[in-house]
């Protein structure tokens, strides 16, 4: 009876139990750095963000109010 694949022997280094590899490429790596390092940062700059988009809105909703008033004269020099 010729030997079956199981019956091989395996390096431990390189597969776990079900001979799956356990290494992953550096890119791999390097991208998983990268996306938790993305993550942390907007993490840390939500609070500063938030004011931003918040300022963006009122600026868009007076905008038009402001330019009403400047066309009746009505400057705030």
């Amino acid at each position: 009876m010729p030997p079956h694949k199981s019956d091989e022997p395996r390096s431990k280094d390189a597969h776990n139990s079900l001979g799956v590899a356990r290494f992953l490429p550096p890119s791999t790596i390097i991208t998983i750095v990268l996306a938790v390092a993305g993550v942390w940062v907007l993490i840390r700059l939500l609070p500063a963000v938030l004011v931003l988009i918040t300022a963006l809105f009122i600026v868009g909703a007076l905008s038009p109010v402001v330019q009403w008033l400047e066309k009746r004269r009505l400057r705030g020099d």
